[in-house]
């Protein structure tokens, strides 16, 4: 019997959650907020998205109608509301729920934090300059009673019309408002540190996929005070890696990534692309892109697929074809696809 699982994906650990149960022998629900929540996932056979934003009552009926074997609630750790929401659905529904937690930043250097949106703008009352608020827009309203609040600060939220809307409702001009969708690098958060003159970052421990060691690094960089706005009560859960232990053990689930690897060679006219590069596809992992390790991952499984125009499969354990004999740790292509820099992939906010 297929199970049924309910993933609320708020954050790009629910997405990537998502991702991984493609090709596995469940159906998943992917509840959004948004559409532009619902564009970032990829439609496919098994996976149905939502992207209305549920009340409770919705979610106590989504959850009566469909008879979920697991809720997934891997909102983000600022959405307390709908985390509430969701464990209380669960609770009068007896489906069973997990929430997947995102760990802290830590303390930063030099940093300052405050308890929430309304210690920050007490803080920034105290100071002077230019403050570049990136904590969202819904809450932007928060910070509009600041001193001289149009002149000295900006935000940066997401390219949305709805966002844009509270940037305009709460008194910013669109010279001080920065849309953009992460993630952001170190260099891209100093740029724009520098380019509005901040004297002050404000940010939610939004913890690594969120991008906070970039912010404070940025922050560091660009001779700028970080004020970090701390997290609400958090729910007890299972951080990602032992609720993707808990998921295999309890539904029997693989959890195969899958990685594309391409090269042009060690260089030279004849070694330039054209029919030398060389491509893994294993299964169960979206393409182009790092791949993460999750717990109790085998070793890679042997490479498969056909080849794409211009490019030839390496098999493990066949003697690589020059020029991928010459590179670093040549010889059969095992070797080299295992001695890969793999690592995880950068994060959303």
């Amino acid at each position: 019997m297929c199970k049924k699982l309910c993933v609320f994906a708020g954050t790009t650990e629910g997405r990537e959650l998502i991702e991984l149960l493609e090709g596995e022998s469940v159906s998943v629900t992917a509840c959004v907020a948004t559409e532009y929540g619902g564009s970032l996932l990829t439609l496919r056979e098994g996976l149905t998205v939502s992207h209305e934003r549920l009340t409770e009552e919705e979610m106590e009926k989504l959850f009566r109608q469909e008879q979920f074997h697991l809720v997934v609630d891997a909102t983000h750790p600022y959405a307390a509301a709908v985390t509430e929401n969701i464990a209380a659905a669960c609770e009068r529904t007896g489906t069973e729920y997990l929430r997947l937690l995102r760990s802290s930043a830590g303390d930063a250097e030099g940093a300052v934090r405050v308890p929430d949106i309304e210690g920050a703008v007490a803080y920034l009352e105290r100071t002077e300059g230019n403050v570049l608020l990136t904590t969202g827009s819904k809450e932007l309203k928060k910070y509009s009673g600041l001193l001289d609040f149009a002149g000295r600060c900006y935000a940066r939220v997401l390219p949305m019309e709805a966002s844009l809307r509270s940037c305009q409702e709460a008194g910013l001009a669109p010279d001080h408002v920065i849309a953009m969708q992460g993630p952001f690098s170190r260099e891209m958060n100093t740029a724009m540190l520098r380019a509005v003159g901040a004297k002050y970052l404000v940010t939610k421990d939004a913890g690594g996929p969120g991008g906070f060691e970039e912010k404070a690094a940025a922050a560091r960089d660009a001779g700028a005070v970080l004020v970090v706005v701390g997290r609400p009560p958090q729910r007890e859960g299972l951080d990602f890696s032992a609720a993707m232990a808990l998921l295999k053990e309890r539904f029997g689930l693989r959890f195969r990534p899958r990685v594309t690897l391409a090269g042009i060679g060690p260089g030279g006219a004849e070694a330039m692309t054209g029919d030398r590069a060389g491509t893994a596809d294993l299964p169960g992992r979206r393409s182009g892109g790092h791949c993460p390790v999750y717990p109790g991952a085998p070793g890679l499984p042997p490479v498969h697929g056909g080849p794409q125009r211009g490019q030839r499969v390496l098999q493990r354990g066949a003697e690589a074809p020059a020029p991928f004999g010459g590179l670093p740790g040549g010889g059969p292509a095992g070797a080299q696809l295992h001695a890969g820099p793999l690592r995880p992939a950068p994060h959303l906010l």
